[in-house]
């Protein structure tokens, strides 16, 4: 049972952290970037990847609306409002009695993240010419973890698959290619506006702690039935491996671009004499 239970915990925990440690990060890669467009461009700075990434963002809200029962109030998919700073909006009802109703608020409120990481995966695979070693990097990485039971092996893993597919996304071999290109930006716009907002979070809260409850149940539940819980625990890391080896590509990618875009801004407006 205690190996059960730890097993449970510890990939909830995992994940959960890590994944808020880059919704964060991406956040403030984002606002940083915006501030610095808005400087030199005014508001419509922002529209430079809010055009598509707000509508891939609201679209993956209301798409988990729809699978967990919740009913779409009213659904803005680039809506940019300067007094509330808003560019789109998905606004939802359910039943707060509803258990399934209840969980529904954590996926939905990190649909955007599913929804990021699911576009640049199809961007990266389908559009870039070296795509074929995206699928491969995530299959190694997924047996590669089965054999690395300790959390610092773990890490090792997935740093290496992020590195590897960082490789693939920024590889100068593919510059003479327009779809690397259109790609790339297609897959910048995306990450630079996957993590949840404000709201997202303040209504995924309850729904993230009851997910997690029956999470943990789960895996008591398949112990009890004489499931084989260190093999259940491999299977589940490997996949966690792939989802944290996607979501830290995307963090790299979405730092490295509002660090880039900030010091071009900054000198832009240095030789203009803007500042």
């Amino acid at each position: 049972m205690s190996f059960a239970l730890r097993t449970a915990l510890w990939q909830v925990l995992c994940l959960v952290g890590i994944a808020a440690g880059a919704g964060v990060v991406l956040r403030y890669a984002n606002r940083k970037t915006s501030q610095s467009l808005m400087r030199t461009m005014g508001r419509k700075g922002i529209f430079v990847t809010a055009w598509l990434g707000t509508p891939v963002h609201e679209l993956a809200h209301a798409a988990m609306c729809v699978v967990f029962g919740h009913r779409v109030t009213e659904l803005k998919l680039f809506h940019p409002d300067e007094r509330t700073g808003t560019l789109g909006y998905c606004n939802h009802a359910f039943n707060k009695k509803n258990p399934y109703h209840v969980i529904g608020n954590f996926f939905i409120g990190i649909a955007p993240v599913i929804s990021g990481l699911t576009v640049v995966y199809l961007l990266m695979t389908l559009l870039s010419p070296n795509g074929h070693w995206v699928s491969q990097t995530l299959t190694q990485t997924s047996d590669a973890l089965a054999g690395k039971p300790s959390l610092v092996g773990q890490l090792r893993v997935v740093a290496h698959a992020t590195w590897g597919l960082l490789r693939v996304l920024v590889d100068p071999s593919s510059a003479g290619s327009g779809w690397y290109w259109l790609s790339l930006y297609a897959a910048l716009c995306v990450a630079m506006h996957m993590a949840p907002s404000s709201a997202d979070i303040r209504g995924a809260w309850v729904g993230a702690a009851v997910t997690g409850g029956a999470f943990v149940v789960l895996v008591v539940l398949l112990w009890l039935v004489g499931v084989d819980m260190a093999m259940f625990a491999r299977h589940t890391s490997a996949l966690i491996a792939v989802v944290l080896s996607l979501l830290m590509l995307v963090t790299v990618l979405a730092v490295g671009y509002a660090l880039v875009a900030t010091a071009l801004l900054e000198l832009y407006q240095l030789v203009s004499g803007t500042r």
